[in-house]
């Protein structure tokens, strides 16, 4: 929570969509983080009903304001409407898809953004020489 407000400013945010969120653990600081912020995550369904319990977890607040869909986000429809979020949240996306999947994915992102919307992708990558850093090698190792 405390990277959260020191490094991403997020005033007047209120809506985030949170892009194949797994538990809702990003959903859940960001909630916690920022007053009145809403997060949508999409997720398979079997990891949507691992979720609630989770969710469970939190205080009644973030519970309220972080809700699951189900859907697996390499679907070329996302059950949300488009220009609706301020935020769109991409983590551990682009490393887990087939490439040929990624343009439809931020495609996708870019039309649930608000104008003046943000994108922010967190994801482990590699250098062009595809050999470090060592954390980014070692994820991409394991989705080859």
């Amino acid at each position: 929570k405390y990277l959260v407000k020191k490094k991403l400013s997020l005033e007047g945010v209120k809506d985030m969509l949170d892009v194949g969120g797994g538990s809702g653990a990003f959903s859940y600081v960001f909630a916690g983080a920022v007053p009145g912020l809403k997060s949508t995550v999409l997720e398979l369904p079997e990891v949507c009903r691992t979720a609630e319990t989770i969710k469970a977890q939190q205080s009644e607040d973030v519970q309220s304001r972080v809700n699951f869909v189900e859907l697996d986000a390499t679907s070329p429809d996302w059950p949300v409407q488009d220009a609706a979020f301020d935020v769109v949240l991409m983590s551990y996306i682009s490393g887990s898809v087939p490439e040929a999947i990624i343009a439809d994915l931020y495609s996708n992102a870019y039309k649930a953004l608000r104008p003046g919307g943000r994108l922010l992708v967190h994801d482990f990558m590699v250098n062009d020489s595809l050999d470090g850093p060592a954390l980014g090698a070692l994820w991409g190792l394991q989705h080859v």
